[in-house]
């Protein structure tokens, strides 16, 4: 980020009036980004808030075409000759939300207002514009917007799987009794074991909804979050050793978090069971904590196929799956366990398309505790 511009003394300007100098050093009090724009869509003003917020010194981009800060696609829409349009007649446009690049390749949520500027003699010179970065503030509405959809999907999945579950009790009462009066070796024995399995799937899926919408309360403790990876791998050996997985721990720093490691485990073993169903014959599984801005950060890779980028947004929402069984729920409740840790599930973009699912697992870090002397 460049270094601010030095602040010059304010002084009121006598008449009322204020020349150029005194309008220049108002507008780089706003945290905005503030910039003029001729007719040609060339920038000639350029304030500290656009430094700050998009990078490029005032020196880099005066003289720069506009399209400097727009997307390729929104480029490749239009969008601009839509706005000079539509402000063309009108005037002025006001808080039209789109998006805008940085000079390091971020993609911005701005609210963007545009005014047009004329000479004493009534002709257009330009355009004033005001860039307000609402990134964080989208997000959050996105986040409330998720959490109420997904609130009310939950309630309505718990409801369907009380529903479902004392009916499908009954049935696998009354199938009990049958398959004991059925001969050993029978087609009936047969038929029944498939009832069975199917019975059990079915009931697989009801637990799977009970925990999506009623998930359960967080009892958390304070963990070194680094040795309870240690004791779960100890725990999963055996199986992971039956089962034809490899997995490895690597710890590049310790962090301190509020836990609850049953919801943690339930979490790691609903990954675990993805990557293993994901790949046939050896199957290779790394885990690995850091700490980035201030978050616990626990990868989980494997060597699988990965997640097709065409899905890669799809996966973590309920109800979607790609298996042909399944109830497309495991991703979901991994996310709601993290959410009531505080945390948050991701799935990174993978280095290349050989690479296999990766995903990151972010929990607060914690205070910790104080020693009385």
């Amino acid at each position: 980020m460049p270094p601010p511009r030095d602040p010059q003394p304010f002084h009121l300007p006598e008449h009322g009036q204020l020349n150029p100098k005194l309008l220049a050093q108002m507008t780089d009090m706003s945290p905005d980004a503030i910039m003029f724009v001729d007719t040609r869509h060339t920038i000639r003003y350029w304030n500290q808030g656009a430094e700050d917020l998009f990078g490029y010194t005032a020196e880099e981009a005066n003289g720069s075409y506009f399209d400097l800060l727009v997307p390729r696609d929104l480029l490749a829409a239009g969008e601009l000759d839509r706005i000079s349009a539509e402000t063309e007649i009108t005037g002025a446009l006001k808080n039209y939300v789109t998006k805008r690049l940085t000079r390091d390749g971020r993609i911005l949520t701005i609210s963007l207002s545009r005014t047009r500027m004329v000479s004493a003699q009534g002709t257009t010179v330009g355009w004033g514009v005001i860039l307000r970065d609402i990134t964080d503030w989208e997000r959050l509405h996105d986040e409330l917007d998720e959490a109420k959809h997904l609130g009310q999907i939950g309630e309505l999945a718990s409801q369907i799987a009380h529903e479902v579950r004392n009916p499908l009790a009954g049935i696998h009462g009354a199938l009990q009794i049958l398959r004991r009066r059925a001969e050993k070796g029978s087609e009936e024995e047969d038929v029944f074991e498939q009832i069975g399995l199917e019975i059990g799937r079915m009931d697989h899926l009801v637990t799977d909804l009970l925990r999506f919408g009623r998930p359960a309360s967080a009892q958390k403790n304070l963990t070194q979050l680094d040795e309870w990876v240690v004791d779960w791998l100890a725990q999963m050996e055996r199986e992971a050793t039956q089962r034809e997985v490899s997995m490895a721990f690597r710890a590049e720093q310790a962090a301190l978090v509020n836990l609850d490691g049953m919801l943690l485990g339930q979490v790691l073993r609903n990954l675990f069971e993805n990557a293993r169903e994901s790949k046939e014959g050896h199957l290779d599984i790394q885990l690995r904590l850091s700490i980035e801005k201030g978050q616990a950060t626990l990868f989980f890779e494997d060597d699988g196929p990965g997640i097709p980028e065409e899905i890669r947004e799809k996966i973590l929402e309920p109800f979607f799956t790609t298996k042909t069984r399944g109830s497309g729920l495991g991703l979901a409740i991994c996310r709601r366990h993290l959410a009531s840790l505080g945390g948050h599930l991701y799935i990174v973009k993978p280095d290349s398309p050989k690479d296999g699912a990766r995903f990151k697992l972010q929990l607060p870090l914690a205070a910790p505790k104080k020693t009385s002397l």
